[in-house]
């Protein structure tokens, strides 16, 4: 199961992306797995927002199944940060994402929230 990053990175301003996104449609399939892992940390920051006051050494991870067709389910919570603010944040992220683009297969992945 592959885990992906999201937050952490400090050039990019909070809800901004560096651009994966522009040009690609919301249903459309994305082939090569390095470029849709790409574009799923991309959607999902774009959603992400939380509070600045936040502790920055928090860590939540969370497993999440893609469908064929972009749909998402959250599996479960690996992980808590032990802050409900900063969890509900992150699951609330993956939510608006839904759906993602459609994946080159059905998958399973790890997504590791940090401030």
């Amino acid at each position: 199961r592959k885990m992906v990053d999201i937050g952490g990175q400090k050039s990019l301003p909070q809800g901004k992306t560096g651009g994966a996104l522009q040009g690609s449609s919301k249903q459309g399939v994305i082939t090569g797995s390095g470029d849709y892992y790409s574009v799923v940390i991309n959607k999902i920051r774009q959603q992400w927002i939380f509070p600045d006051s936040i502790d920055r050494d928090l860590l939540a991870i969370i497993t999440i199944k893609i469908a064929r067709d972009g749909s998402v389910t959250i599996g479960r919570m690996e992980q808590s940060s032990g802050n409900a603010l900063f969890d509900r944040s992150a699951l609330r992220a993956i939510s608006k994402a839904s759906p993602l683009p459609s994946p080159p297969q059905e998958m399973e992945i790890g997504v590791r929230f940090r401030p």
